[in-house]
């Protein structure tokens, strides 16, 4: 961001999935609910954002599918999501904003290693140290038409939870 413009990265996932206009997120890594680009069900939305206001929370998977193939991608931690095409799955990895968004915060969304001077009166509100580095895991499934959610919930397990093999010493024979 040294150009003075923010920058947002991510991933775009392709495949030949029929999707339309519908894809699906976890809610709390449980249920999954369904999204449509530009829709909300519960009210006549008007498009001001057509690529923000069709990104949602994904806690642990994304997908789209049709009923021949579904995509799947579960990630390590939550990031936005989105599906603006048929057959796209696109996770936000990384924003760094040099100007307040408008969002509620009130600050540039640039985080950095060394945090920020105190607000004034009492300094500046500089940023000190470099750009927060974020990495991460995506695990890409490919499965049946109409199985995303399965295919979600099989790999979601060992995402999260991965084996964790211990080992220890340990007398060979009992003392005495």
């Amino acid at each position: 961001i040294d150009d003075g413009v923010g920058k947002e990265l991510v991933a775009r996932f392709d495949a030949d999935v029929a999707s339309a206009d519908t894809f699906y997120t976890d809610s709390n890594g449980r249920e999954f609910l369904e999204r449509k680009v530009d829709y909300r069900p519960t009210w006549d939305l008007d498009v001001y954002q057509p690529i923000a206001g069709n990104y949602y929370p994904v806690n642990a998977a994304i997908y789209v599918e049709d009923d021949s193939a579904s995509l799947t991608v579960l990630t390590d931690r939550t990031q936005g999501g989105a599906s603006l095409e048929a057959g796209q799955v696109e996770v936000m990895v990384q924003r760094r904003l040099v100007a307040d968004d408008s969002r509620g915060v009130g600050e540039p969304l640039n985080e950095t290693t060394e945090g920020v001077t105190p607000y004034p009166p009492y300094g500046e509100a500089e940023r000190r140290g470099e750009g927060v580095i974020i990495k991460g895991t995506h695990r890409i499934v490919v499965g049946k038409g109409g199985e995303g959610a399965k295919k979600a919930r099989e790999n979601m397990e060992d995402m999260f939870s991965p084996l964790v093999q211990l080992f220890a010493t340990a007398p060979s024979a009992p003392a005495g």
